[in-house]
Order: C-alpha cells, then structure tokens, then sequence
C-alpha cells in the first residue's frame, strides 16, 4: 500500500499535522539542557529529633531534596545532624520567619551544600525588604532567594503575572537581569490531568524564557513543580496515591528541575515510615526503573504535546502582554549515551541530523512499520 506524508492511510496528509505541531528549533532547544529532576521531599518540622530521624532516612534512600515546614525559631545543628548536605538540597516553605530564614544562612554559611533555596515571595513583601535580603546573597551561586509559587485558588496566569512583576520591580531597582533571573524560581502546581501538565510544563519553561530572553538572559531558569495539595483526600488513601503519581509522571515530562512531593495520609494501620515511603518511591520508580531523567524533554517529537505545548503558551503570552520572540538558543549539554534495562543503546537527546539515512520517515503511526503485529513486545 502507498504511504506517505502526502499520501496517508490515516484519512488524510500527515504533513500539516507534522508543521503545524512541530516547535521551531530555538523553542526546541530552550526544552533541552536540563539534568534529571531533583527528588524532593516536603517535611513538616515539629520535634526536631524525630524530623532529623525522617531527613536522614529520606537522604540515605534516594531523596536529593528537602522542603521544609518549620517553626520560628529553629537549631538547625540539631535538626540536620548527620546529614551529608553537599549532595542535599534545602528549601523553606514561603511562611517561614525571618528568624528561620537568617539561621540557616548562618549554619550553611561554609558550609558545602547541594543548593539553597530560602523561598522568600517578592510580590509579598516590601521591595526595600526583598532588595535588603538580595544584597545578602547575590554573589552566592548556589543559593536562590526568591520563589514564586501557584497558589490553589488563583492559577498559574496569576503566578506568571507575579513572577514578571516582581522580576520588573528588583531590576528597576539597580540589580542586574542576570542576577535576578537565577535568584527567582518558579513553582507550579502538578495535577492529575498529566497529558495536559506535561504541555502545561513545557509551555512555561518556553515563555519565561522568551520573557528572559527580552532582558538579554538565556540562562536556564529554575521551575519546579509541588503536587497539588487537593489531589489529598484522608478518605481516599490510595485514590490519592494513584493522582499524585499521575501528577508526579506529568511534571517529570514536562520537564520540572525538581518535584516536591509529601507524605500521604494512610489508614492508621500503616506507620508514618511507610507513609514517606510510598511517597519517596513513586519519584524513584521514575528515575532509577523508567529512566525518564535520563531523556531530555520527554515529550519531544510528540506532535500532540507539541501542538498543545504552542497552545497553552499562546494563552500565557496573551495574558501576560508578552509578544512571541524569536530566542537564542541556550548552551545545552552534549546528549549522553546509555544503554536501558532491556540493553538498547539510546542517548539522552537526538536531532535532524540523526534521521539521516533512516528509512521509514514517509510513514505515521499504525503504518508499517511502526505496527507492533505480532511482535511479542514493543521492544523487538
């Protein structure tokens, strides 16, 4: 049977679907150069021993991260003993007093860490506060100070819009683009609708980096993803589990440089340990089993993700007044090679010049011969 992009078995040409959903290469590039999520944890910290209990079991199993929940006043020689914090991350929640925030610059101070993010929200504080905090910081390159945070109620347009204003307020404020776009992360909100996350992600990353890319930034921002709070029903236990890792599968495709998740609410015949570690292991099972870090952008190639992608950020520009700009390509790692569990040789990242020669690019899915027939997996 005849088939080709002009001529498909699939009721029509393939080739407007193939233009119309594909992302120029500089928009594509801007999707590639990240390293595998960091794994994070959320803890709630009230008696300081048996939190330092839960920290080191989470550091000593896979955990790269830790968000933390903690009281005003905090010994934080105590509540990190152990605690081998050059390969760990440390961030606080945005309630987190001043107190809380100046002792841990005071602990880590010298201290090798694997990064610090103190979570402070510009667009909630006083500008000559949040300057005052930058100025302590600005020249410590493995610290962040400033998140801005999707709340539940107001979306991630409001997020967006926030981000921006802030980023504006702090540069006409005498600190450089540069300075200010590594101090200030995103995070977003993961929900259970993970096909649209994974787009919803990408879309994102595109258009702050357009919005950078106006002030001469073409550095990699920091967005991270926190699984939606109302994705925990203590009624529902495992309908919980199962939408928080739908949530937690659609950050990773979409891209996060980190995804926080917490501790889920179990029936009372199940301890707090095996609570964290349910939660732990749906982010393991995802990098160390499917290997999905190992891939830059996930979702690339996929013209459905591709399309609805330009979508959502067409919406984005829209309501934040930004106008589609042309980007320079940022400096992305070089693809590494490896071989998966069933001992097929990828790499991390693949471009035009590595479909020349291959046959077969004339054909769409379910054409031969991309059909599974009677093949006994899709691995043959």
């Amino acid at each position: 049977m005849e088939s080709s992009l002009d001529t498909s078995t699939l009721g029509g040409s393939l080739l407007p679907l193939v233009e119309a959903g594909s992302l120029a290469p500089e928009q594509r590039s801007v999707l590639l150069g990240g390293q595998s999520w960091r794994i994070v944890q959320e803890h709630h910290v009230a008696d300081l021993r048996q939190s330092n209990r839960s920290l080191q079991r989470d550091a000593s199993r896979g955990v790269e991260g830790l968000r933390l929940s903690v009281p005003s006043v905090v010994d934080w020689s105590l509540l990190c003993v152990g605690l081998d914090l050059s390969s760990i991350s440390v961030s606080l929640d945005a309630q987190s007093s001043t107190e809380a925030v100046q002792g841990l610059l005071d602990w880590t101070d010298g201290i090798a860490h694997g990064g610090i993010q103190l979570g402070l929200d510009p667009s909630a504080m006083e500008l000559a506060d949040v300057s005052d905090r930058l100025k302590q910081v600005i020249d410590k390159p493995r610290l962040r100070a400033l998140r801005i945070s999707e709340r539940r109620d107001e979306g991630l347009i409001d997020a967006l819009k926030r981000a921006k204003d802030a980023f504006a307020r702090l540069v006409d404020d005498g600190f450089e683009a540069e300075q200010v776009a590594h101090h200030l992360s995103l995070e977003i909100l993961a929900s259970a609708h993970f096909l649209r996350s994974v787009a919803r992600g990408r879309a994102v990353r595109l258009v702050w980096a357009e919005f950078l890319s106006q002030h001469n930034v073409s550095n990699r921002a920091q967005i991270v993803a926190r699984v939606d709070p109302r994705l925990i029903n203590a009624t529902d236990p495992w309908g919980s589990h199962l939408r928080t890792t739908a949530a937690l599968f659609g950050a990773v495709c979409g891209g996060m440089d980190a995804v926080i998740s917490g501790q889920l609410p179990l029936p009372d015949e199940y301890d707090s340990e095996f609570a964290s570690r349910l939660a732990r292991n749906a982010q393991l099972v995802l990098a160390k089993e499917a290997q999905i870090g190992r891939v830059q952008d996930p979702a690339g190639g996929s013209y459905f993700f591709d399309d609805l992608t330009l979508k959502i950020a067409a919406r984005l520009r829209a309501e934040l007044g930004l106008n589609e700009t042309v980007l320079t390509p940022p400096k992305v790692r070089p693809p590494e090679q490896f071989e998966t569990p069933e001992g097929i040789d990828l790499r991390s990242a693949y471009d035009a010049t590595d479909l020349t020669g291959l046959p077969a690019l004339d054909r769409g899915p379910g054409q031969w011969p991309y059909v599974r027939g009677p093949y006994p997996t899709m691995y043959v």
